[in-house]
């Protein structure tokens, strides 16, 4: 796993290129799809609900159990893949309810906003929004999982363009 103060300026510049390159070269469905296996392939789901969680286990009741030792495990050893549609829907389940949340902390950031004048680049703001999503997930470090997830989800905004994000209501 990466602790973000492992990396240096040059990695958020290769993640700002890739990000770029990812939103020019995958489609909303495939960039939602990628979102739904993270999310399933981690063992959790959004909550569908006005909670100020986004996610939650998808293996048990968290309003119920803090947590379950053997669903856990049976989860992860009995779990199979999602089909293509499971994973988009999952995924856009997931966008549809984060990205409202994602977007008061983005819009109000005094890097997105260097950005939407043109100021500033996209490795910038990654180096202040990473740990914003982080937080907003409540996920502690960065694994491959994650890194699909944070790379989805720049890649759906730049796709729209954040002026055009953080103008929607």
């Amino acid at each position: 796993m990466i602790n973000l103060a492992q990396l240096t300026e040059a990695d958020f510049e290769k993640m700002a290129q890739e990000i770029t390159e990812i939103s020019e070269t995958e489609s909303e469905e495939s960039l939602l799809a990628t979102l739904g296996n993270a999310l399933h392939d981690s063992g959790l789901t959004d909550t569908s609900s006005n909670s100020i969680e986004v996610l939650k286990p998808k293996m048990y009741n968290e309003g119920t159990e803090k947590f379950s030792m053997r669903k856990s495990m049976n989860f992860v050893s009995e779990t199979e893949p999602l089909q293509p549609i499971e994973a988009e829907e999952e995924g856009r389940r997931f966008w549809q309810r984060f990205k409202d949340k994602l977007r008061v902390t983005i819009c109000n950031d005094s890097k997105i906003k260097e950005l939407l004048e043109g100021d500033g680049a996209l490795k910038d703001y990654l180096i202040a929004g990473i740990p914003l999503i982080l937080a907003a997930l409540s996920i502690a470090a960065l694994n491959p999982l994650v890194l699909a997830i944070i790379a989805a989800v720049f890649a759906l905004i730049i796709k729209v363009g954040f002026q055009a994000y953080c103008e929607i209501a």
